[in-house]
């Protein structure tokens, strides 16, 4: 296949990742350059988030906004139920019973989750 057109923009976070494996993330993206600026990136950007990592892929002419579209929606299906039950788990007794260190996983992986579907709210108003 051929080279997507766009640039993937990201911010410092993962700079040394990409200054690392920068060649082998191009080939498996299909991306022509990576960028480690958040700042500059263009109007066209699509935002993704993996990790926390927060991710810009110029998409100039590369993808069926449709399509884009309706991927985030079914993440967003996926997520958000996701969100609903791990605020259900921290409101019970849940919190009373387990452990504290378990309690503190439960509610980083809902505060994660949140930013997440934030995002992806953000993305999905871009594309409309």
């Amino acid at each position: 296949g051929s080279l997507l057109g766009g640039t993937l923009y990201t911010g410092p976070q993962p700079q040394q990742v990409f200054t690392s494996y920068g060649k082998i993330f191009l080939g498996l993206a299909r991306l022509e350059e990576i960028k480690i600026d958040s700042e500059s990136r263009p109007d066209t950007t699509v935002r993704f988030v993996e990790d926390g990592i927060e991710f810009f892929i110029d998409t100039t002419g590369a993808i069926d906004v449709t399509k884009e579209k309706a991927r985030i929606e079914k993440e967003l299906q996926s997520v958000e139920p996701y969100v609903v039950s791990l605020e259900n788990k921290l409101a019970g007794d849940f919190v009373k019973h387990a452990p504290e260190a378990v309690v503190a996983v439960e509610k980083e992986k809902l505060a994660v989750t949140k930013e997440k579907v934030k995002k992806l709210r953000e993305q999905l108003s871009q594309l409309q």
